[in-house]
């Protein structure tokens, strides 16, 4: 979405858990190559995972 978090992109006031999980290899014409949160009042969770590679 507008270039950023080819993984995963995150916005609002949600809550995101990621867990045991791998991201390699993606790429985002602006920012978060592995996950992009964009938020006021929400929530990012990442437990026990690999980035490798994002850019």
């Amino acid at each position: 979405i507008g270039g950023h978090g080819d993984g995963i992109y995150n916005t609002g006031d949600g809550t995101l858990t990621v867990q045991y999980s791998t991201f390699s290899g993606n790429s985002a014409g602006g920012a978060g190559g592995g996950i992009s949160h964009v938020s006021g009042s929400g929530t990012l969770t990442v437990q026990h995972s690999t980035f490798s590679g994002n850019s």
